[in-house]
């Protein structure tokens, strides 16, 4: 076996597997995101199998942020002026937080009168 767990050889009896926390210690490896050896599903045929809904699940519902609502930005913010620089890692993100105002489309709202 390879990685944190290793096989104890016991004169060919039952193996026990340990668990061996130096490893861990004096690693130059980035746990927060920037090396990827320790993500835990792989990709391929052992890929994680809630993948696809997760992704079909996040899909729907930007589209019915983006059909239900109208944004806009802050009173006093310029298009020009919002920082879309991103940080990247694991996932990739703002460096800079975006607000916005989510502004309910009237039309539509259903009548149900």
């Amino acid at each position: 076996m390879c990685g944190p767990f290793t096989e104890i050889p016991n004169g060919g009896k039952n193996q026990t597997i340990e668990f061996i926390l130096e490893m861990f210690e004096k690693n130059s490896m980035d746990f927060l995101g920037e090396d990827f050896h320790y993500i835990p599903f792989g990709m391929g045929r052992r890929g994680c199998p809630g993948m696809p809904f997760g992704v079909a699940s996040v899909e729907y519902e930007m589209a019915n942020l983006h059909y239900w609502f109208d944004w806009k930005l802050p009173r006093g913010e310029a298009a020009e002026k919002v920082d879309l620089t991103e940080l990247y890692g694991l996932t990739v993100s703002l460096k800079t937080p975006l607000h916005a105002l989510a502004i309910p489309h009237s039309t539509h709202v259903p009548d149900f009168n």
